[in-house]
């Protein structure tokens, strides 16, 4: 299993775990149309393959076949310095995002290899899919790794604010006014029809 590794600018690391019914789930945290909807304001929608608008039913395809979903959220929380000190836009950008973006890729594979170390079930990416460095979607062709695609939990209708504040207790925050949040949060998910399953660091 992969380790996360503190960027330069990480304080700490922490990660909960909860299991939930999907029937559960998907009555108090999905709407699929709302969410999908919602994507239309990403640049990285009809662009990338792990983004909508999708060619199949996302109750049939994802929520319908399993029953349970194992969330797993990554708080990484900022050194005080960059939590205290306003920053220029193009530091936020460069560096803060930066870090954020490095941290994603990271919840990506850690997600990906419990996938493989829990045959049967279906891994929930943390955002948009960062395999290729220009997505052939925009040029109608396939997907160069279809089997891998994994999407994002809110991209198939899944409420991630509502998912921290009501299931892990914590709120997920924004860079606001030059300044990095105390802490980025991440939430990452496994499909499965088994109630235990392996987690490995």
């Amino acid at each position: 299993m992969r380790r996360f590794k503190k960027a330069k600018g990480i304080n700490s690391i922490e990660r909960d775990y909860k299991r939930v019914l999907v029937d559960d789930y998907v009555k108090d945290f999905v709407e699929v149309d709302r969410f999908i909807e919602c994507c239309k304001a990403c640049p990285n929608y009809n662009t990338k393959w792990s983004c909508p608008p999708y060619n199949f039913s996302v109750m049939e395809r994802f929520w319908n076949k399993y029953k349970y979903i194992h969330l797993f959220a990554f708080k990484m929380y900022f050194d005080k310095s960059l939590v205290e000190n306003g920053m220029t836009p193009e530091e936020v950008d460069s560096f803060v995002m930066g870090i954020r973006h490095q941290n994603y890729i990271m919840a990506s594979r850690w997600i990906l290899d419990m996938e493989k170390a829990n045959p049967g079930s279906f891994a929930l990416d943390g955002g948009h899919c960062a395999k290729c460095k220009r997505c052939t979607r925009p040029k109608g062709k396939p997907c160069r790794y279809e089997d891998e695609i994994r999407p994002a939990i809110d991209a198939i209708g899944g409420n991630l604010v509502k998912t921290a504040e009501e299931i892990f207790g914590t709120k997920i925050l924004w860079i606001e006014n030059g300044k990095a949040p105390e802490y980025f949060l991440f939430i990452v998910g496994l499909l499965s029809n088994s109630e235990e399953i392996v987690i490995e660091d």
